[in-house]
């Protein structure tokens, strides 16, 4: 196996996350996809080290850290070999189902990733469910470790789109700072595996004894981008360099969807979607691969909310409910002079800030004390000046104190997946309570949460018709949190600089 070789002199366990991923990204100029396969698997496992390490799960960091080991050194050789003579005696008395078994614990024992030492956090296994086991109720599913659409109906596994994806990294700068973006691109706008709402569908997932399901995949919405051709992106990290703020590196985890795990049988999931879908392009990502299906309509329950793709913008959802409807596209985000400002609206926050978690009293403070920054950093003769929209009018007052009656009362959280629970309908169904009477288009900056964990925070720039209400264009920015003193100006300067990133990146860009 070429990694005794390439990594003799130092493991693959000695690498850090940057370094492992610097060396894959050669490996990909030289079209090694052997080795890029092996990188994948490394880098995924110094993510779970690194995240069991923040976390003091010490326990889980050493027997991810052995998995790194074992990967570099192609596995344990000598439980391969007994596996492999096992295998060759199953397929000489024609038992091709224990063969198939037998190699799919061959590769995930020569890929570092052995059935007996994979487990759980803490944290995760709080995301599986093995209540109401049917085992005569499941489908039979062909292979481990491989999303399919299950159709509950007939009883039946379908296939998703099976794409092995390319790291691909765009640069820009401005404002007095440089930042790179790297992505996980698949070719195509679409998957040829199309879901509509109106099917009765769920997903499902086998694995291999002892595997904790939640630490093979996630679901994440795609991007379509590219100036040229376009393609299907999901954003894998960020690194950030400022004048006088240093330099730093940020997992990509916005366009996630919170999903959970039910145990229907023994190894045999069910993949459940928390949150409701739009239309759009998703992927089931994970161990280097990508089980992908496009979505057409609404994913959950609701006749009364019609969400349809854009025919001119691939990255854009336009959005109608009842009244609800809009003439704006998204080229009139540019284009039209009648615009007013909102500023910051704080009722659909979260704080991911463990520590702090009931402290949400003593804290209720800084939202007028991030907003009072925000205001003076940003007024409105900068929004104006920056966007391009000398006849902009400023709204502020109508949303400033409006979290007051919309903020949940446990706004601290202490897990990731509390804290990205903010998808476009809820934002669709919160604008309803904006009372403007202004015409023409509306912007507003809707914080989702601040991350204490990776210091950095996720808002959203919504662009909206202000007499119907309508969404006509969600942008989610990610910014880091790396200056300022205390909470006030700590958070309240990742705002100011979450804004700065949009306009320079996002707007100016297109316009």
């Amino acid at each position: 196996m070429f990694c005794n070789v390439a990594y003799a002199q130092k493991g693959l366990a000695e690498y850090t996350k940057a370094e492992l991923e610097q060396k894959k990204a050669e490996a990909e100029k030289k079209a090694d996809k052997d080795e890029v396969a092996l990188l994948t698997k490394a880098i995924d496992l110094r993510v779970l080290i690194d995240k069991a390490i923040a976390s003091e799960d010490y326990e889980n960091a050493a027997k991810y850290k052995n998995q790194l080991v074992k990967l570099s050194q192609g596995g344990d050789k000598e439980k391969i070999k007994q596996l492999e003579g096992e295998l060759q005696k199953a397929v000489a008395a024609e038992n091709y189902e224990k063969a198939a078994q037998l190699k799919k614990q061959i590769e995930a024992e020569k890929n570092g990733n052995s059935i007996e030492t994979t487990v759980s956090s803490n944290n995760d296994s709080k995301q599986v469910s093995s209540a109401n086991v049917t085992s005569t109720a499941t489908p039979a599913v062909e292979f481990y470790n491989q999303v399919y659409i299950w159709d509950k109906a007939k009883n039946t596994t379908v296939s998703l789109e099976n794409d092995t994806p390319e790291l691909k990294t765009s640069s820009y700068g401005g404002f007095g700072y440089a930042q790179a973006t790297s992505f996980w691109v698949i070719n195509g706008t679409k998957s040829d595996v199309v879901i509509n709402s109106n099917m009765p569908i769920s997903f499902i997932l086998k694995t291999a004894p002892g595997t904790n399901p939640v630490d093979l995949f996630r679901l994440v919405k795609f991007q379509i981008l590219g100036k040229t051709v376009q393609s299907r992106h999901m954003a894998a990290f960020t690194s950030q360099a400022a004048a006088f703020a240093g330099s730093s590196t940020s997992e990509r985890r916005e366009n996630d969807v919170p999903i959970t795990f039910k145990k229907v049988d023994e190894g045999v999931y069910e993949i459940i979607v928390n949150n409701q879908l739009s239309t759009g392009e998703y992927t089931f990502y994970g161990l280097g691969k990508m089980y992908s299906f496009s979505l057409e309509g609404s994913y959950a329950n609701n006749p009364n909310l019609e969400i349809r793709a854009s025919e001119t913008d691939a990255n854009v959802d336009y959005y109608s409910a009842g009244s609800n409807t809009t003439s704006y596209t998204v080229n009139d985000i540019y284009s039209e002079s009648n615009v007013t400002w909102y500023g910051v609206d704080f009722s659909l926050f979260r704080f991911l800030f463990p520590a702090k978690m009931g402290q949400e009293a003593a804290l209720y403070k800084y939202f007028d004390a991030w907003q009072d920054l925000y205001s003076k950093e940003v007024p409105l003769p900068n929004i104006k000046r920056w966007l391009k929209k000398p006849g902009m009018t400023e709204g502020v007052g109508n949303v400033k104190t409006l979290y007051q009656q919309s903020i949940s009362s446990q706004w601290i959280v202490s897990d990731y997946i509390q804290a990205n629970y903010l998808n476009d309908i809820i934002l669709q169904k919160h604008l309803k309570s904006y009372t403007t009477n202004s015409t023409g288009l509306g912007l507003v900056l809707i914080p989702a949460f601040f991350n204490q964990k990776s210091d950095n925070i996720q808002v959203k720039f919504v662009w909206f018709d202000n007499k119907t209400k309508a969404i006509v264009h969600v942008q989610n920015v990610i910014a880091n949190a790396k200056v300022g003193a205390g909470l006030t100006g700590h958070w309240g300067n990742a705002l100011v600089e979450a804004t700065k990133l949009y306009v320079d990146k996002y707007y100016l860009s297109r316009k």
